[in-house]
């Protein structure tokens, strides 16, 4: 069995959060707080999450990758 890496680790957390978020079971105060916990830079975060953009709920998709791209960390 291989051990991952915290970042491989932050970054499945991340994009499984994400979905919970996209699909409702989560609001935004709680996802911002999971993605700007996770320990992974800006630009690594947008490249784990750039599948999810065309999700099907477009609303919060939007309103996840509009925070994303004006926010700094």
């Amino acid at each position: 069995m291989r051990a991952r890496g915290i970042d491989e680790t932050a970054q499945r957390y991340v994009l499984n959060s994400v979905r919970g978020f996209l699909e409702g079971k989560k609001n935004d105060r709680w996802i911002k707080g999971v993605i700007l916990h996770s320990g992974l830079p800006k630009e690594r975060t947008l490249s784990v999450l750039q599948p999810l953009r065309a999700y099907d709920n477009v609303d919060r998709a939007k309103f996840l990758f509009d925070w994303l791209d004006s926010t700094t960390w």
